[in-house]
């Protein structure tokens, strides 16, 4: 029963690596953004959605699919910002993005082109936000893939001293 849990901790920490690793070397290569980006909410204007320190989770998006009530992430002439899309404004190469904070009484006071979207909400996750800020950087990315390392090694020392009878040894000499 143990052993398949190691197994399958094993397995996720690699398909963890694999990905990782994969991402790193598709925007080193092709010298473009990955499809997905990171962020760390610092604000409380969507704290009605995602409270601070949560990780956003943004994707690619065509500026021309995006519509009233998604949820966008965009640089801003101050910091990168993630608010929900209140009404749009003109068409074609006119068009905009009038946005507002869920928390926040008043829309923002300009509004968004296509040039300054990064993505479009795919998913958040509580508490994890420096995490993702992390990651960003390159010392992050090395010590993610170090740690997924480590992590597989002690999984296959545990197998082993399971498979050779160590835990009990150990156990008694301490």
């Amino acid at each position: 029963m143990i052993k398949k849990g190691i197994v399958g901790i094993k397995r996720l920490m690699l398909l963890i690596l694999v990905i990782v690793i994969g991402c790193l070397s598709y925007a080193k290569v092709t010298h473009r953004p990955l499809p997905i980006q990171f962020f760390n909410v610092l604000t409380g204007s969507m704290a009605d959605t995602f409270k601070p320190n949560s990780l956003v989770v943004v994707g690619r998006v065509n500026f021309e699919k995006l519509k009233v009530g998604d949820i966008i992430s965009y640089e801003s002439e101050k910091a990168l910002v993630t608010h929900r899309i209140e009404a749009i404004t003109g068409q074609g190469k006119n068009r905009r993005l009038v946005t507002k904070g869920d928390s926040n009484q008043a829309i923002d006071a300009t509004s968004v082109t296509a040039q300054q979207v990064e993505g479009k909400l795919l998913f958040s996750i509580p508490r994890l936000g420096r995490f993702g800020e992390m990651i960003q950087t390159k010392r992050g990315q090395l010590a993610l893939v170090l740690t997924v390392i480590q992590v597989l090694l002690l999984l296959n020392f545990l197998s082993l001293a399971k498979d050779l009878g160590l835990p009990k040894v150990i156990a008694t000499q301490g």
